[in-house]
């Protein structure tokens, strides 16, 4: 940062390969959100660059984010239903009905979503305003998922769940990202 006279980050060089599966840990301010936010192409490092398969991803950044299912914190919703949240910018008629109960089931959302009497059409809300913090953090889990991604980033995506709840998720994430890089 700019108003830091050394890097939080130095010389960090390292390679992930399916199915690699790795955890970040450290105390607050040791970095683990801004290389998240590099690795994602949001931030571009300061000195030296993050490549995959040799090529720049600041480079080709669109290609690069086709790749990654980011599950942040603060998971941000629209002010529309289950179904458009869950498929983020995808055209109703264009939704893969496979993958999105797959990702429902996988998130721990498919009783929720059958007690609805709206089911996938119920209304978030502006910002999930109807919902806990809990559901909302599983619909964007959900939302990753439903995107079938190389790489699942996740930053503490589970921290509003239940225990019982995270335990299924995680487990749920490690099964069918098995062949995959998980962070």
């Amino acid at each position: 940062y700019d108003t830091r006279n050394s890097y939080v980050l130095k010389n960090i060089n390292f390679e992930l390969k399916k199915p690699d599966k790795i955890l970040l840990y450290g105390e607050t301010g040791a970095g683990k959100s801004t290389f998240v936010e590099i690795l994602l192409g949001l931030l571009k490092p300061t000195k030296g660059r993050v490549e995959v398969e040799n090529h720049d991803i600041n480079l080709n950044f669109k290609e690069w984010t086709k790749n990654i299912g980011y599950i942040p914190q603060k998971v941000t919703l629209i002010d529309g239903s289950l179904l458009s949240n869950i498929a983020f910018g995808i055209e109703k008629e264009n939704i893969n009905k496979k993958l999105l109960d797959e990702a429902i089931g996988l998130a721990e959302l498919d009783k929720f979503i059958k007690k609805l009497p709206d089911g996938l059409e119920t209304n978030v809300g502006e910002f999930g305003s109807k919902l806990s913090g809990g559901q909302i953090q599983r619909i964007g889990i959900a939302r990753a998922i439903y995107r079938n991604p190389e790489i699942l980033i996740l930053d503490e995506a589970t921290n509003a769940l239940d225990e019982d709840t995270e335990q299924k998720v995680i487990s749920n994430l490690l099964t069918k990202f098995k062949d995959k890089i998980m962070i």
